[in-house]
């Protein structure tokens, strides 16, 4: 694995985690459309996909792994808010069964239980076309990677502007897809040293800071999130520990934030305390937190659990 890939997951993860307590934060303009961070990782996975299996796709095997790496965690969150189960749409049994298979995007109610859960249902649909997808995207012309790459462009121009209201409008259709196949575009583009220099990243960087100071369009900053996955191999500002550790935890990271920041928000305000600043400042702390305790002790061990569990049943079936 590339060490700096993962720090990038760590900046998506952070991002969004500001833009959840950006209200509270004085409007900073990074944050305000931190929710963008979704798309960064829909880019990366893409990316790192198509590099993990570019040699050799044993189908059965992928999808244990896909499985081992998302669910568990997604499952932990639904088991804490199940006594939330019968408070209105957003908790039925009906949006529970489909948070519970992971189709809230397609079968409605996104916005349901663990709402950040949207966006592993929209990947998931990625997922699933990966394995027909994989050689036709590697190993097609250069003119049809070309022609793909406008048909993603135009399709999450066509989607723009994306706001916080709009994060959940044809998620799977307009960005999560358009953007995974990018990413696997991207991995060719690696292949062929495309942007290999840290300036190149340092560049990236900059254009994605001011596009966000400056309300620039969705797509400028996807082509810089794009520049920046392509360089940030060569930046080893990226390996740092803290930046890979925040990479490590992001999944828990994203999975738990809107979980720690309601339940510590309700303590803080019963306590007397209205300062948003403090409330914000303490609420990011907690999910950091709560993100490496979660990482270390449910997604780890479950996701090791969850492969020792498949591995031999694929064996005794002769798919393994």
């Amino acid at each position: 694995m590339i060490i700096p890939l993962t720090s990038l997951r760590g900046f998506a993860a952070f991002a969004v985690l500001g833009f959840h307590f950006s209200p509270l934060l004085g409007g900073i303009p990074i944050f305000n459309r931190g929710f963008l961070g979704v798309d960064l990782f829909f880019l990366l996975s893409g990316f790192i996909l198509a590099k993990v299996y570019d040699k050799r796709l044993d189908v059965p095997s992928y999808f244990v792994a896909r499985i081992a790496r998302t669910y568990p965690l997604h499952l932990f969150a639904l088991l804490l808010l199940l006594p939330a189960l019968g408070r209105g749409d957003a908790y039925s049994v009906r949006s529970l069964l489909c948070n519970l298979a992971m189709t809230q995007v397609v079968c409605g109610g996104p916005m349901s239980w663990n709402s950040v859960s949207w966006s592993l249902s929209a990947e998931w649909i990625s997922y699933l076309l990966f394995p027909i997808l994989l050689r036709p995207v590697l190993r097609c012309p250069r003119w049809a990677t070309a022609i793909l790459i406008l048909c993603c462009a135009a399709i999450l121009a066509s989607v723009s502007p994306i706001t916080a209201d709009d994060n959940y409008r044809l998620p799977a259709l307009g960005r999560s897809l358009p953007e995974f196949l990018t990413g696997m575009v991207l991995y060719r583009l690696y292949n062929d040293k495309w942007l290999a220099h840290w300036g190149y990243f340092a560049g990236a960087v900059v254009m994605a800071a001011l596009a966000f100071a400056t309300h620039a369009p969705d797509i400028l900053i996807l082509t810089a999130f794009a520049a920046i996955i392509l360089s940030s191999p060569y930046a080893k500002l990226m390996e740092y520990r803290v930046f890979s550790f925040m990479g490590d935890i992001s999944y828990s990271l994203y999975m738990f934030q809107l979980l720690t920041a309601d339940v510590l928000g309700a303590a803080l305000l019963a306590t007397g305390i209205r300062s948003g600043l403090a409330i914000a400042i303490t609420g990011m702390g907690a999910s950091i937190l709560v993100a490496t305790v979660t990482h270390r002790y449910v997604e780890v061990p479950a996701r090791t659990r969850v492969r020792q569990w498949m591995a031999p049943r694929m064996v005794r079936q002769g798919t393994a």
